[in-house]
């Protein structure tokens, strides 16, 4: 359904209302996994990048390396509450990378650690391929 109404000096508002039929070909998220949103996709300079793709280190018991940086997506926006979390449990926070993750340097902090959050969905290293930026990864985590 389209409406149309004038207003003074010609301008035009144009409505657009989705028809019933219309919303049921919208794409949906992806299905929850054991009470956590799945991964989503990284929209870099370089492109998207589909964290479904790549191995989750939130599924694996194996330590992070030191001195690695790894991106950790969040099922939603950092709050102070869970950047003061993150923090008590070790992680060393560095650049935004859209949507809802970082870049982080995670040495000493566990995958339970993490896991036990309830709202990181993705961690993996950070790639090669994704880097356009020469200065990303290289400034100093706080």
């Amino acid at each position: 359904m389209t409406g149309i109404g004038r207003f003074a000096g010609g301008a035009a508002l144009i409505l657009l209302v989705a028809h019933p039929l219309a919303r049921a070909q919208l794409p949906t998220a992806p299905a929850a996994e054991a009470g956590r949103a799945g991964p989503g996709v990284l929209h870099l300079r370089a492109g998207a990048a589909r964290l479904s793709e790549r191995p989750n280190l939130l599924d694996s018991a194996e330590p992070f390396a030191a001195g690695m940086r790894h991106v950790i997506q969040l099922d939603g926006p950092m709050s102070p509450r869970r950047r003061a979390k993150l923090a008590g449990i070790g992680v060393r926070l560095g650049h935004y990378l859209p949507e809802n993750a970082y870049l982080a340097d995670l040495a000493g902090v566990t995958w339970s650690d993490l896991n036990g959050l309830g709202y990181a969905t993705w961690v993996g290293p950070f790639a090669a391929d994704w880097k356009v930026c020469p200065n990303i990864g290289r400034a100093e985590l706080v």
